[in-house]
């Protein structure tokens, strides 16, 4: 290999031509960078296997990645590895987004076992673990639910898969926001809070069609919607529609005029239900709202069959703020990717 004192040089050229690759006595003494990635990004393909897999244990559900290399390599997932020639050093790397990877080996440790292990392949099988789990196996968290949609009452509520039972139901929101916030004290909720914030009535409009929902865009003028746009087209209706009064005549119309599938929904008081300090279980932790009346809109499956209406009844919450029981934070992964790749040199 061509050295300049103890470095390689990263480009040569004949006059204006880019030298790739040099050859003496029919090996290698020069490949430019490219090249040089290109060849390491093969062997890395020929030599190097990896199999994500999960693992139950009593305190969390953990992403490991099982790293076949060959035997020569040594280090571990903290570090790299690396052979004794010294010639290439290999990490691991994570990402939730699979576009930002963390640096080699940040956030990796070994899986609990004995590794390396010699395979009969001859390669060493390693196993590393993420250091954030998919999820804890028992946390305390925060629900929270949020919605502005408009005109709704709360029929039923369910946390972590169970009914909530109170004994209001219905609650028209936001109207009985205090008496809803009352039950769910009573009841065993003590920290819970309901409350609203006001916002002017607004309109969104889905057109359901066997090719998926397209978006139509209505015009407000205060509470009347003055027209209403698909495709860069408008609709030709007998403007203007007052909400809320008008919500089911401009459906309606909406409908008659070639828009089968139109579903109107109103948004207004924007309305939010937060419930802290809950025990939770594995990945068990949905929060769930049914609301009436609903907004139904047709649906068809993959083979464009048509199933009936979906009665899009359910505003779903969320859990935030994950923590031990004794209330130290913690993070989870609900997304992992990894990939053994090469570390540059430095």
């Amino acid at each position: 290999m061509i050295h300049v004192g103890n470095r390689i040089p990263q480009r040569l050229h004949r006059g204006a031509r880019k030298i790739h690759l040099l050859c003496k006595g029919g090996r290698p003494v020069y490949l430019s960078p490219e090249v040089r990635a290109f060849v390491l990004r093969d062997w890395l393909a020929a030599n190097v296997t990896t199999t994500a897999s999960t693992l139950a244990d009593e305190t969390a559900f953990w992403f490991d990645l099982e790293i076949l290399l060959p035997a020569e390599f040594t280090g571990s997932p903290e570090v790299g590895w690396s052979r004794p020639a010294g010639d290439i050093r290999l990490g691991v790397f994570w990402s939730d987004n699979l576009v930002v990877w963390s640096a080699a080996g940040v956030g990796w440790s070994a899986a609990p076992g004995t590794w390396p292990q010699l395979q009969p392949d001859g390669r060493n099988l390693w196993r590393a673990r993420a250091a954030t789990p998919i999820w804890w196996q028992q946390v305390l968290v925060d629900y929270v639910a949020t919605s502005d949609r408009y005109g709704k009452s709360i029929q039923a509520i369910t946390i972590a898969r169970a009914p909530v039972s109170l004994p209001g139901f219905p609650y028209a929101m936001p109207a009985d926001a205090a008496r809803l916030q009352a039950d769910l004290r009573a009841t065993g909720y003590p920290g819970a809070v309901v409350s609203s914030v006001s916002r002017p009535i607004s309109v969104s409009i889905s057109n359901h069609t066997p090719d998926g929902a397209a978006v139509m865009r209505p015009t407000m003028v205060g509470s009347n919607v003055t027209s209403v746009t698909c495709n860069g087209v408008i609709a030709p209706l007998a403007y203007p529609y007052a909400m809320p009064s008008q919500q089911a005549a401009l459906q309606t119309a909406l409908r008659n005029a070639g828009y089968s599938g139109a579903v109107v929904m109103l948004h207004g008081y924007e309305w939010m239900i937060s419930i802290p300090d809950r025990p939770a279980y594995l990945n068990v932790r949905d929060f769930n709202l049914t609301i009436d009346p609903g907004d139904p809109y047709p649906y068809w499956n993959m083979y464009k069959e048509y199933l009936g209406l979906l009665p899009d009844n359910v505003v779903a919450g969320d859990h935030t703020n994950i923590r031990a029981m004794d209330g130290i934070q913690l993070s989870e992964a609900k997304k992992s990717f990894a990939r053994v790749g090469i570390i540059p040199p430095t």
